[in-house]
Parts: structure tokens; C-alpha cells; sequence
């Protein structure tokens, strides 16, 4: 989940994974229909803002959310109510 489709056309691995099959779409579910309500894998965001965590938090049967993102500084009081396992990069 990315929280705009101009990331994805800027981004050529991730314009790959998508030409592979890879599913990325935004939080209001574009370019195609939302996440199937039987997904239970772990769902990536992509550098996201507030409306991707919150649309991903929406996702009831995922299996963790997967926030990859630089060290921005409003993603802090999320990590902080959540308490996130830390996979990498710098803690914040």
C-alpha cells in the first residue's frame, strides 16, 4: 500500500513488482478494487502517511503491518501506541 500512485510510476522496482503481479494499490484502494477481505498476510506501506497506516489498520485479518518509510517524525506517535517490532534502520 502506497498512499498515492505517483510513487509507484517514480519508483521502477516498485513499478516492477507491480508488472510482476505484485498488488500495490492506495488506501482508498485504487488502481483497483480494495484489499480482499480473506488477506491475511502481512501488509507493507510504503513510506505512508496517516491515511495509509489508518486504512491499513482497517485490513482485520492481516497479519502485521509493515510500515517502511524514512525517519519521519509523525510516524513516531504511531509507533509509540502500537509498539511495533522493529525489523531495521534506525529506531524512532
Amino acid at each position: 500500500m502506497v498512499p498515492h500512485l505517483d510513487l509507484v510510476e517514480g519508483t521502477p522496482w516498485l513499478r516492477r513488482l507491480r508488472v510482476r503481479g505484485s498488488r500495490v494499490i492506495t488506501p482508498t484502494g485504487t488502481p483497483g478494487p480494495p484489499i480482499p477481505d480473506d488477506f491475511t498476510g502481512p501488509l507493507i506501506t510504503l513510506h505512508p502517511d496517516p491515511a495509509t497506516l489508518e486504512a491499513a489498520e482497517q485490513v482485520r485479518k492481516a497479519r502485521g503491518i509493515v510500515a517502511v518509510s524514512g525517519n519521519d517524525d509523525w510516524l513516531r506517535p504511531w509507533v509509540a501506541t502500537h509498539q511495533p517490532e522493529r525489523l531495521g534502520g534506525v529506531p524512532l
